[in-house]
């Protein structure tokens, strides 16, 4: 198993994680729980003080992902 992917991690400890331990560009993977089959990435991202970015999420077709 790779070290990003984590099968039994809800979004909410996906962020903490990040927090806690990432540093800016560090992510993980993790099925999705609400849609089945789809993959949630969680990016710890650091940007300037400003709004907070809104959650984006992805959806694997073919092989990629596409931006929803």
């Amino acid at each position: 198993m790779v070290r990003w992917f984590h099968r039994d991690l809800s979004g909410l400890d996906a962020e903490t994680l990040l927090k806690g331990r990432g540093v800016h560009g560090s992510f993980l993977a993790r099925p999705s729980r609400k849609n089945q089959g789809d993959f949630s990435l969680s990016v710890r991202w650091v940007t300037p003080p400003g709004p907070p970015a809104s959650p984006t999420p992805l959806t694997a077709w073919e092989g990629d992902c596409k931006k929803q």
